[in-house]
């Protein structure tokens, strides 16, 4: 592993929408969920239109087919809204640690404890814990060279530390 690889970069607008969009999780039984209830909305607003409610109607058929995009519009309010505090956030891989930096201070991870490490295509999570990650977009390196080599000596970092740590837990 290298002695220290770094990564620099601030968040834009277009960051956390990736990172909304991805964190939403779209698995089969969410899909499903919202399918369904974007369905019952409609049949509800039909229902009422019907029966002559025509306001009531206009809501719910307005629901059903904005369901998805409302539902990402939040996740990114609340995503935005977390993450307005930062500007410039630095990322290094040094001495068998993970130092996440920002305008807020620093904090260090031992490789041992980080849970896991997710690629997506816009974005790579490094979860700290089962649920809290950090998150650096692809954009932040110069390369894809560079993206991979980040990643690469990261997961190799964790796994090295992950057997060390367990090879000195069973003597």
């Amino acid at each position: 592993m290298a002695d220290s690889l770094s990564v620099s970069f601030q968040y834009t607008k277009e960051d956390i929408l990736n990172v909304a969009i991805e964190s939403l999780g779209f698995d089969i039984a969410k899909c499903w969920l919202i399918l369904i209830t974007a369905v019952i909305f409609f049949c509800l607003g039909v229902y009422f239109l019907w029966i002559k409610l025509y306001i009531a109607a206009i809501i719910l058929i307005f629901a059903a087919i904005l369901f998805v995009p409302i539902y990402i519009f939040i996740a990114y309010l609340n995503l935005s809204t977390a993450l307005k505090v930062l500007t410039d956030c630095v990322y290094t891989i040094e001495k068998k640690q993970l130092i996440a930096g920002s305008n807020l201070g620093f904090q260090y991870f031992d490789l041992k404890d980080i849970d896991r490490v997710v690629l997506t295509k816009p974005v790579i999570f490094i979860y700290v814990t089962k649920k809290n990650a950090y998150f650096i977009p692809i954009r932040a390196f110069n390369s894809e060279e560079k993206a991979n080599k980040f990643i690469t000596e990261l997961q190799y970092g964790i796994e090295t530390a992950k057997k060390e740590a367990a090879e000195i837990e069973n003597l």
